[in-house]
This record gives C-alpha cells, sequence and structure tokens, in this order.
C-alpha cells in the first residue's frame, strides 16, 4: 500500500535498501516516527502483524491516524468537499481554520492530508506557537486516498 500522506522525508524511496534489514517475522511494531507511513504499510502488507504502536512528533500527523481508525466515513466526506474547492482563496481560509479551530479533529485531519497534498513535497511548515504556514500548489491532488 502506498502512503496516503505525502511526507517530506519519507522513507518509501529506501524500502529496497530497507526490507534486507528487517527480521524474518515481526510480532509487534513499534514506528517511533511515522509520518506518511512507509515502512508501517510495507510491512502490514508482507508480514503477518500481531500489533502496530506508532508515534510520531508531530500530533497532527497523529491525529490523522486515529481519525482515519475511528472515523475514516466522515473523514473521506470532508476530504471530497475539499478537493471540490480548490483555490488559492479557499486554501488561505483552510490555513485560518486549521490554525484557529482545534475542536473538530476529523476536519483538522482533513485540511492536514489534505495540506500535504497540495503543498510542495508536503512540506507543511510550522511556526514557533505549532501553528502552520503552507503553500498552496495547483499540481497536486490526493487521488491515492
Amino acid at each position: 500500500m502506498k502512503p496516503f500522506l505525502s511526507y517530506i522525508g519519507s522513507k518509501q524511496k529506501f524500502m529496497k535498501k530497507l526490507v534486507p534489514l528487517f527480521p524474518e517475522e515481526i510480532n509487534n511494531y513499534y514506528e517511533p516516527f511515522v509520518g506518511g507511513g512507509s515502512v508501517l504499510f510495507y510491512l502490514n502488507e508482507h508480514y503477518d502483524i500481531n500489533k502496530n504502536y506508532i508515534n510520531d512528533l508531530d500530533n497532527d500527523v497523529i491525529n490523522v491516524y486515529k481519525m482515519i481508525k475511528d472515523k475514516q466515513t466522515k473523514l473521506i466526506k470532508y476530504l471530497d468537499i475539499l478537493n471540490k474547492k480548490k483555490s488559492k482563496k479557499n486554501f488561505e481560509k483552510l490555513v485560518d481554520i486549521f490554525n484557529n479551530n482545534k475542536s473538530d479533529k476529523i476536519l483538522l485531519a482533513a485540511i492536514y492530508i489534505f495540506f500535504t497534498k497540495r503543498t510542495f513535497n508536503g512540506w507543511i511548515r510550522k511556526n514557533n506557537d505549532n501553528t502552520i504556514k503552507s503553500y498552496y500548489s495547483k499540481n497536486h491532488s490526493y487521488k491515492n486516498i
């Protein structure tokens, strides 16, 4: 499975080099920096993993995974709406919503996914106060989700 987040620092391009380093069997998988999930998805596709434990320094990334696990139907509805409103003006509104409204975790996850698909290399820059400043790009979409 291909990662659903475009994420700077993805390990996807290194998978051929990483695969020989994996053990023959993996019971539980612990991922300290899940990011886009390249290694997580590869291992779950090729191994019989009992339980996955994921972490990331970015709380917004963890929120995305939680919403996919618990609220994927509503998350997909939000993503469909966002994809229909691709414009620089709407993008700037979403940045404002993301930075100032932290109550709707599903919407925040959808916006975060949307941003990773609409910014250069999925790069979301954060300020010291954990607000984001993303850069709009017309040339990306999230059709892989």
